[in-house]
């Protein structure tokens, strides 16, 4: 009643002044609390992601061996890599990040092209000599000759850091995690599995009572036959059969493949009305994850969106394909692999800490020579040597912008916080910057999911930064998990703000009739 009396005194210019204000204070408080809500669903989708794959999340592809067939288009992980005559890139821009190779196959071909648009680190677990004039790495053995692997990057020398880091990531350990993480799924009874699909039960997947649950547990059931060149096939569904319906944004659908006793193909689906031929939806990539950790044998896939997780098979690309596969081996002969995926903007966890951060404790061996002690040729200059000329602006005068960690060339790194991790590669560790203009682009600036590359004593390697596993860097903020506790402020200011809007407005009507 005193409230009501309240706004009875108020001259009907103020009345409508204050409706006005209201109501922005409603239409702000509505976005504020929609984008909160949006946050707290991205930053709960991408710590998910960190716990089921680890150290494997920030690749396209995690395999022990990788043959690109035909044209790459995917930042990836591998320890030994077939080269063939095909280009290496990224796809446009969305595929920055790190491409580690811990050894070449180069028995059918000697020269790895990079393209122009490709990943902006190549980490090689292998030695190399540096030709600056060809922009050629040319790798070497164990003895220090060269094996006649040759890494071209002519085409990328600007926009490309190449360094050599032997441990920098265990492919294997990576994937023996997967398959633990992902072996928990494919192991749930029926009778606990949120959905169940038989052999010869309809390919459709409806969500619609589970907009609540994060994650969807669905048993799926091969049907096996015997193909008319008697192989024995693993059939989980027909090209666009599998219907994915009411997926809920964030919302995780783990798809066991059980059953199986054959060869296998993972194909196009539809999936809230979209078909996945060419999808390049990012939150369907993230989320929508094919189980194929029982499948021991060899998986086509082509025209899928999402992630295809068979840590023991074999797996072809034979179409293009939208998202992640961790596989035993990977082999592009048709189409290219597109890593899609929020990792590429931005991290929300620092939880995974990779076998080469891990090399930071390592004691140095003595016969292993460290990068202070390495001797440099007369053709090369040195990271003493590399005081920046007059005209380049140093690393220690560079003020960088907000949000940004500043790198002091030559001294120590920046303490990061208890969580981060810097990788020291005590063990012998180069980088080359091919061109001045790039010393001058990239020092002294590390994105949100890159870490420093230090050398001996913490020392920074050439200013040199090495994406790597979803880690954030010392300045940048978390999201926590699923924290949306202060979205109900927001709720309840709407609320109150709605109140008295409609209190102003009532009075306002009924002194306008009286």
């Amino acid at each position: 009643m005193l409230f009501r009396k309240r706004l009875n005194g108020l001259s009907a210019k103020v009345k409508k002044a204050a409706v006005g204000v209201l109501t922005v204070a409603v239409v702000a408080g509505s976005v504020i609390t929609g984008t909160s809500i949006r946050a707290g669903a991205y930053s709960k989708t991408q710590d998910i992601l960190n716990e089921l794959l680890g150290t494997a999340k920030p690749y396209g592809v995690v395999a022990e061996e990788f043959k690109n067939a035909n044209h790459n288009q995917t930042c990836f992980a591998t320890n030994k890599l077939v080269i063939t005559d095909q280009w290496m890139s990224a796809w446009l821009d969305m595929s920055v990040g790190t491409t580690y190779i811990r050894s070449f196959d180069n028995s059918g071909s000697s020269e790895v092209n990079v393209d122009r648009n490709a990943f902006n680190n190549l980490v090689l677990g292998t030695d190399y000599d540096y030709e600056p004039r060809e922009n050629k790495y040319y790798i070497k053995d164990t003895d220090g000759k060269r094996t006649g692997a040759v890494i071209n990057v002519a085409n990328c020398k600007d926009t490309i850091n190449v360094y050599y880091a032997e441990d920098y990531m265990d492919v294997t350990a990576a994937l023996d995690n997967v398959y633990d993480n992902f072996k928990v799924y494919a192991d749930t009874p029926d009778s606990e599995a949120d959905i169940v699909i038989s052999a010869y039960d309809e390919r459709k997947i409806d969500l619609s009572s589970f907009k609540n649950k994060q994650i969807v547990v669905v048993n799926m059931y091969a049907n096996n036959y015997i193909d008319w060149q008697g192989k024995e096939v693993t059939s989980y569904y027909g090209e666009g059969q599998l219907n994915i319906t009411n997926k809920a944004q964030g919302q995780f659908v783990i798809i066991n493949l059980l059953g199986g006793d054959g060869d296998a193909d993972i194909k196009r689906f539809s999936i809230n009305g979209k078909n996945t031929g060419g999808l390049t939806d990012i939150d369907i990539s993230d989320t929508v994850i094919f189980n194929a950790v029982n499948v021991t044998g060899h998986i086509n896939i082509g025209e899928v969106c999402g992630i295809v997780v068979a840590p023991k098979a074999d797996v072809t690309l034979t179409s293009t394909c939208n998202g992640r596969t961790l596989s035993k081996s990977f082999v592009n002969v048709n189409g290219q692999m597109h890593f899609i995926s929020d990792n590429q903007q931005q991290e929300t966890t620092q939880k995974e800490t990779t076998s080469a951060a891990e090399s930071s404790s390592e004691t140095t061996q003595a016969d292993k020579t460290t990068t202070a002690q390495e001797t440099t040729k007369s053709n090369e200059t040195t990271a003493a040597q590399e005081t920046t000329q007059a005209d380049e602006t140093t690393a220690a005068q560079e003020t960088t912008k907000s949000n940004k960690t500043t790198i002091d060339a030559g001294k120590e790194t920046k303490p990061t916080k208890p969580n981060e991790t810097t990788v020291d590669f005590n063990k012998q560790t180069k980088e080359h910057t091919t061109s001045s203009a790039q010393v001058i682009k990239k020092t002294g600036e590390v994105a949100g999911d890159e870490e420093l590359v230090t050398g001996k004593e913490n020392e920074t390697v050439d200013g040199s930064r090495v994406r790597k596993t979803g880690e954030v860097a010392a300045d940048e903020e978390v999201i926590k998990t699923g924290d949306n506790n202060h979205v109900w402020v927001y709720i309840v200011i709407l609320v109150v703000a709605a109140v008295i809007s409609g209190t102003v407005i009532v009075i306002s009507k009924k002194n306008d009739k009286r």
